[in-house]
């Protein structure tokens, strides 16, 4: 069904054409409009069309413009963040929008093609949890807030959108070999960007220093130049790299080895 171009006499029609069609509402704006006649808004309202910039899975409308003022929240809801992140959640927060009924939160399937179904909060609340996720998986999180006008009619606001992985499962340090002023570290494989060494010569890890090794599958070093007849602790611990940032899991446990 063709809708662009046409004029509709109410919402409701326009609606049914909307849904015939397989498109969706959201507030995103594009550059080619086409309209309807809504008598409530006193004027015509003009809709766009636009692809989804994260999925490309489909089509949508937004109401943009009535008679030149903006009808949809043109506003994003700032200061979104992930505050707290484990193997298999994540905790998002975003700073309260002044006037705001409420916020709708969406957190991505697995795979990153689909949103999830859209979680509804009250005005008070800018912090949720998204718990049961992937370990060490990228995910794309979603906030907007609405209010409602005089008339009782919802505005939603544009969505903030961030990419934020939960951590990478701990990996486990296996076995230390002693050398001479050196120690070799060996640990489990993990299915992550890399891995990360800490080595110092107290148990509190003051002082410490590090080895990052940016190859998941190396899955061993050696540390040199360290000093004869020493006791060294050591963990190690996996990352995972996104858009340049690293996310680090946990520490293994604690080994401690003594170099000749």
């Amino acid at each position: 069904m063709m809708i662009s171009g046409k004029k509709y006499k109410n919402q409701s029609d326009f609606n049914k054409a909307v849904k015939k069609s397989g498109y969706a509402f959201h507030s995103h704006q594009a550059d080619d409009f086409y309209s309807y006649n809504y008598s409530k808004f006193r004027g015509t309202h003009f809709f766009s069309l636009a692809s989804d910039n994260h999925f490309n899975t489909g089509k949508e409308f937004s109401d943009v413009y009535s008679n030149g003022n903006a009808v949809c929240l043109s506003a994003k809801t700032a200061g979104v963040k992930c505050s707290k992140r484990t193997v298999s959640a994540q905790k998002f927060s975003w700073k309260k929008v002044s006037g705001a009924a409420g916020y709708q939160v969406q957190i991505s399937t697995k795979d990153r093609k689909k949103w999830n179904t859209a979680v509804k909060l009250k005005s008070s609340q800018n912090t949720y949890t998204f718990k049961n996720l992937a370990a060490g998986n990228e995910y794309l999180f979603r906030v907007r807030y609405y209010k409602k006008d005089a008339d009782g009619i919802v505005r939603y606001s544009v969505w903030s959108t961030l990419h934020s992985p939960t951590s990478p499962k701990p990996t486990v340090l296996t076995k230390l070999t002693a050398g001479n002023k050196a120690f070799t570290a060996k640990w489990k494989k993990a299915s992550y960007s890399g891995y990360q060494v800490q080595y110092a010569t107290n148990a509190k890890f003051k002082d410490a220093k590090f080895v990052t090794l940016h190859d998941r599958s190396i899955l061993k070093t050696t540390v040199k130049n360290l000093q004869a007849k020493k006791q060294y602790y050591v963990r190690v611990r996996s990352y995972k790299s996104v858009s340049k940032v690293r996310y680090y899991s946990t520490w293994s446990a604690v080994q401690k080895i003594k170099t000749k």
